[in-house]
């Protein structure tokens, strides 16, 4: 097992914490369990990604695009639409 830390916002601990009591398991194992959940579940293939950020720097450039101003905070949102 591997030891990991993340944030939450606090409705979801709140929710976390409701369904660990609710259970009587601790929070860790809840959210082991909806991880779990989450990844052994029938998913769709994943999108295809762009070899690399220089493929989609040309495509920006070829159409005579500006990238558009967020493109550093939303990168991930850009690149695998």
């Amino acid at each position: 097992m591997n030891r990991t830390q993340l944030y939450l916002e606090k409705r979801h601990m709140d929710l976390l914490r409701k369904r660990a009591q609710a259970e009587h398991i601790s929070v860790s194992e809840a959210i082991r369990r909806i991880v779990d959940a989450e990844l052994t579940r029938s998913t769709p293939a994943p999108k295809e990604k762009p070899a690399s950020l220089v493929r989609l720097a040309k495509c920006v450039c070829a159409k005579g695009d500006r990238a558009p101003a967020d493109l550093a905070t939303n990168l991930d949102q850009y690149a695998y639409e």
